[in-house]
C-alpha cells in the first residue's frame, strides 16, 4: 500500500507542475503560479512535523524517504528568505528566485510535489485503518 500511494503522490506532483506551468505560461503576470504557491509556506510546513511524527510512530519509512529530504530543502529555502518584520513572511516574490523575468521551472517542480505529497500523505493518514493486532 505505500508504494502505491507513493506512486500516487509522484503522479499527482507531475500534474501539478503540469497546471502550475501552464498558469505560469498564460497570465500577464509571471509570478502568480508563484505566488499562489508560496502563500501556504509557513502553515505547511508548521503542518509537517506532526505528519513526521505520525510516519515515524506508524514506522511507515517508505514514506520519510520522499519526505524528509524536500522537507529540509523547504525549511531552508524559508529560513533564507529577507524578511524584516512578520508582515513581509507572506510575501510571493522573494523565495527562490534568481531572476524574476525567468521561469524557475525546478521552484514549480519541488513546490508542486511537495504540496501534493503532503495532501496525498495527509489523507491517507487520516483515512487509513489502524492496525488491529
Amino acid at each position: 500500500m505505500q508504494v502505491a500511494y507513493c506512486f500516487g503522490s509522484c503522479l499527482a506532483s507531475v500534474i501539478s507542475v503540469i497546471i502550475a506551468y501552464d498558469l505560469h505560461k498564460s497570465t500577464n503576470n509571471p509570478l502568480v503560479a508563484s505566488a499562489l504557491l508560496n502563500k501556504i509556506n509557513i502553515p505547511v510546513i508548521l503542518g509537517n512535523f506532526p505528519l513526521l511524527l505520525i510516519t515515524l510512530i506508524k514506522k511507515q519509512y517508505l514514506p520519510l524517504i520522499f519526505l524528509i529530504p524536500i522537507t529540509l530543502w523547504h525549511v531552508r529555502k524559508i529560513q533564507r528568505r529577507p524578511s524584516k518584520n512578520i508582515c513581509q513572511i507572506y510575501d510571493s516574490t522573494t523565495i527562490v528566485r534568481k531572476n524574476e523575468n525567468k521561469k524557475n521551472i525546478l521552484e514549480l517542480i519541488f513546490k508542486g510535489g511537495y504540496y501534493s505529497m503532503l495532501m496525498i500523505m495527509y489523507t491517507y493518514e487520516f483515512f487509513s485503518p489502524t492496525d488491529k493486532n
